[in-house]
């Protein structure tokens, strides 16, 4: 039944504060200024609640939710489908930019002209971005159109930035490109685009992710009924962490909804502002207001952060961000859960790493005991190069009984649905976790099996008969396994029994075999690893999710999550090398690191650390970051030298 407008009020009891609640009922467009802790994610929920819960947005259009993050749009998802429910969340759509480009190629792949045609087995990122430059030079020296051996391009490829046109200049403008190149290198973007887009007997058929946007982007235009279905299906767009947009997602964005009735909402903090080296446009803001006519709003509560580190977000705010801020930054306010004086910053300092991990394995076994956090509570950011900076922690951990580990490529791989399902019946065969598991396993075969809520009860009754035999065996498997073919054999049965052709019709992105094949041999050997140190199937299936771990992970990585502590390994020059040249996007990484903890911040430096030619390490280059947090007059310094 549908809630009248005037009677809604938002889902679980939660009180949005007052520019929040604006956005969440306006029929207009919005830009909404949201820094750390702010609830963009629980805004955007309730607002999917309201259009939903009051019809604004009725049956049968959806709303388009889209994230950066697999977790992210995961995360979205799951919460709308808690606040009002399966049948209503099935009208809410949470894809990655990514996925929703990729959904669209797949799609309509044979609405583009066939010289822009992939082959339909194309794989993700070509094989030529891992092998290098030398590899493109082999393949195209001696091929060069002589008429275009001129000025610049008198040495031929030699004279051209292999990694530029990849990364950068293939996917600059929209497609068509131009058949008739004026210089040499346009000549290799075309040729470029050719090999990726159809292989050749050496060369697997292949894309990157601009790639796939600009062929998106191209179909929608070539195809105007696409187009109309397009902006048919979906009344209401939600874009979050809008500071991260590219120049050709932005692209992509336009030719889907500039001109539409679409409503759209995009959220962002350009203190946030952190992948510029992927495209990140640095006047997204501004270009969202002019091109939608978008109205600009700011959220003004900080529902994570204590209040002290609250306080120490405003100084850098304040201070590193300059004349680029918002006066509304620094009216944030804290959540009245806190006492005024709650919140830690420390700055510890250490002659050698050997030294900084001991000490810092004493400081987590005491938080893990005596002030009742999880594993998961804690977290240790990096600049870059985890292995290299946490190595010896992780080792110092182990001897102390204590489980770390990098998130990296284990993140990714939870956050695939097959990987999760299979986790999940496996648990669930076990006795772990078992009604989140259940629930999992049976909506993710009710979906493959094209079951909903009209379904007749016979067939779901017969489907949870199914489930429950298929825990029988999938239990009597486990507890008989002892080698790693085996548990290969018993992936094999369960994909088997999902059928490989309704995987792909709901998850197109396993189309691509070898990709697939991949990510079930990565799961396969990091659960068999786990096995093996623990000879308990239980067990290793709790270390696969990583529940019993300390999580590593870059900053980048970190990008909306939350923790109680963080502790951030090597404020150091070497850990920021490329300041210098990009300083403002090296302060908002900081600030990215700094705004993840609620309660506890360790920032350590080490004089010694062997992570390059030169281990002695200094703090130059970061001596502004230093100055902001003695300034802050909330950081303490611990000298264990």
């Amino acid at each position: 039944m549908l809630i009248p407008k005037e009677q809604w009020k938002p889902a679980d009891g939660i009180e949005l504060e007052k520019n929040a609640e604006i956005v969440v009922k306006s029929n207009c467009n919005y830009l909404v200024i949201a820094g750390p802790g702010s609830g963009k994610t629980e805004l955007l929920a309730q607002r999917a609640c309201f259009l939903l819960q009051t019809g604004i947005c009725y049956s049968p259009k959806r709303i388009l939710a889209i994230s950066y993050k697999k977790e992210a749009a995961k995360n979205l998802a799951e919460r709308v489908q808690k606040r009002c429910g399966q049948k209503l969340a099935n009208r809410f759509v949470s894809l990655t930019f990514d996925a929703f480009a990729k959904s669209l190629l797949d799609r309509f792949l044979y609405g583009l002209p066939e010289v822009y045609r992939p082959d339909v087995n194309y794989d993700i990122n070509p094989s030529v971005l891992r092998e290098g430059k030398r590899s493109i030079l082999l393949r195209f020296e001696g091929k060069e159109p002589k008429h275009l051996l001129t000025g610049d391009y008198v040495d031929g490829i030699h004279s051209l930035s292999i990694e530029n046109i990849i990364n950068k200049k293939m996917t600059d403008k929209k497609l068509p490109f131009n058949n008739e190149p004026n210089n040499l290198e346009e000549w290799m973007i075309n040729e470029l685009w050719k090999l990726f887009l159809k292989g050749d007997k050496d060369f697997k058929p292949a894309l990157t992710f601009p790639m796939i946007s600009r062929l998106a982007e191209y179909i929608l235009r070539e195809n105007p009924f696409v187009l109309k279905a397009l902006r048919a299906t979906y009344s209401h767009v939600f874009l979050d962490e809008f500071q991260d947009i590219t120049g050709v997602q932005y692209d992509l964005l336009k030719t889907c909804f500039l001109g539409s009735n679409a409503v759209i909402t995009a959220v962002g903090d350009n203190k946030q502002r952190i992948m510029e080296w992927a495209g990140a446009l640095r006047n997204s803001f501004e270009l969202f207001e002019k091109d939608f006519n978008a109205q600009r709003i700011n959220l003004l509560m900080n529902h994570r952060s204590a209040p002290r580190l609250v306080e120490l977000q405003k100084v850098f705010i304040k201070e590193a961000f300059g004349e680029k801020i918002d006066l509304s930054d620094l009216k944030i306010e804290n959540s009245k859960k806190w006492s005024k004086d709650d919140g830690i910053c420390e700055v510890w300092i250490f002659n050698d790493y050997i030294k900084e991990a001991q000490i810092l394995s004493e400081n987590i076994k005491k938080w893990l005991n005596s002030e009742d956090l999880s594993h998961r509570d804690i977290c240790v950011l990096v600049k870059q190069r985890p292995s290299k900076y946490t190595n010896m922690l992780i080792k110092t951990l182990a001897e102390n009984s204590m489980n770390a580990r990098d998130e990296g490529e284990v993140s990714d791989l939870l956050n695939e649905e097959i990987i999760q399902f299979i986790i999940n019946l496996f648990s669930l065969a076990l006795n772990i976790n078992g009604n989140n598991s259940y629930t999992f396993v049976y909506d993710f075969i009710k979906i493959l099996n094209g079951y909903d809520d009209d379904t007749p009860e016979r067939f779901l009754i017969k489907l949870e008969s199914e489930i429950t035999e298929l825990l029988r065996f999938a239990n009597e498997k486990l507890l008989k396994i002892d080698n790693q073919k085996q548990i290969v054999e018993l992936y094999k049965i369960i994909i088997r029994y999902l059928k490989m052709d309704r995987l792909i019709s709901y998850f197109p992105q396993y189309r691509n075999t070898a990709w697939f094949n991949d990510l079930m041999n990565k799961s396969i050997k990091l659960l068999w690893n786990e096995f093996e140190i623990t000879n308990n199937w239980s067990k290793a299936i709790t270390n696969f999710i990583g529940i019993n771990s300390i999580p590593i992970m870059t900053i980048h990585k970190s990008k909306g999550l939350e923790y109680d502590t963080v502790v951030f390994i090597g404020l150091e020059d070497s850990a920021f090398w490329s300041i210098k040249n990009q300083p403002e996007q090296d302060t908002c990484a900081f600030f990215v690191a700094l705004s993840r903890a609620k309660r506890r911040v360790i920032i350590t430096f080490s004089k010694y650390r062997d992570v390059g030619a030169n281990p002695c390490q200094t703090a130059e280059n970061v001596k502004k970051f230093y100055e902001l947090l003695a300034k802050s007059g909330i950081v303490e310094y611990r000298d264990f030298m």
